[in-house]
């Protein structure tokens, strides 16, 4: 940063020394004072003098330890706030394109391995659907966020999710929206939500041999996942929304032609033929 003040500025190049002191905070002022430096002395050492004191030689590696640990504890704001702090010095340090790339390439994992459980599974449905970059993706989170408003995870649980426990969570953060959220908007994303879980699940048992029971795997309903199915129109046999457990035809058989009055017809016996059914003759 101070280097981009030098060049938008024109400061003469005798005296970047002294303005970039002058920038210093407290601390750091207070460092140039007692490392003995004159305010004479030639910027490229003064900036490897700092850079001494400040960035340590290991920087790249604390950075990344410290991306890689970092969980939401208290707001999705504030993590997505933290995160970027982080992810900017990692850049700033990596001038070099390729590593770059691949620096932004493993933000988004490491994001979404940070976040809720409940808004992990939404932003790995939106990888799926668009390709989206880091950015766009705090954006994402951040516009989910305004809805349901996350909190943090407490316990200590994989980061896999089952259907069953990802209704619960939702659930239960449903009751809690934000009140300065409109009905359009909340429905609006409802149905994005729902449409990317849908595109999701889709993908992940893609491949796999036909269940012999729909129900499998899937845990007892609980009383408020039960609720949250019955005020969004769910289904309790699939789990899903848009019809209820009558209508559901999730492991049903295909239907064959019913059968009227148990009668037997047979090509010959249409009104034409004179014939009769055999049970009336």
């Amino acid at each position: 940063n101070i280097n981009r003040y030098l060049l938008a500025t024109s400061v003469p190049e005798k005296i970047h020394t002294i303005v970039a002191v002058s920038l210093l905070g407290d601390d750091a002022s207070s460092w140039f004072d007692g490392a003995g430096l004159a305010d004479s002395v030639e910027f490229p050492k003064f900036e490897e003098e700092f850079r001494k004191m400040y960035i340590p030689a290991d920087f790249n590696r604390v950075v990344r330890s410290r991306l890689f640990e970092l969980r939401m504890t208290s707001s999705v704001e504030v993590y997505i706030a933290e995160y970027k702090k982080l992810l900017m010095a990692l850049l700033a340090e990596n001038p070099l394109q390729a590593v770059r790339n691949d620096i932004e390439a493993n933000a988004h994992i490491r994001f979404i391995d940070g976040c809720p459980k409940a808004l992990q599974e939404i932003l790995e449905a939106l990888l799926i659907s668009k390709d989206l970059s880091i950015y766009e993706l705090f954006l994402a989170a951040e516009k989910f966020d305004r809805i349901y408003h996350f909190r943090p995870d407490t316990s200590k649980t994989s980061t896999k999710n089952t259907i069953s426990t990802h209704s619960s969570v939702v659930a239960n953060q449903l009751q809690s929206l934000p009140q300065a959220a409109t009905p359009m908007e909340i429905d609006n994303l409802k149905m994005e939500i729902n449409a990317l879980r849908k595109e999701n699940n889709r993908l992940k048992y893609q491949g796999r041999g036909r269940q012999q029971n729909s129900n499998d795997g899937l845990k007892p309903l609980t009383a408020s996942e039960r609720q949250w199915l019955r005020d969004n129109n769910g289904c309790f046999k699939c789990r899903e929304v848009g019809h209820h457990q009558r209508e559901c035809s999730k492991g049903k058989p295909p239907t064959r032609p019913a059968k009227l009055n148990n009668l037997s017809v047979d090509e010959d016996s249409s009104p034409d033929s004179g014939k009769v059914p055999s049970n009336q003759e």
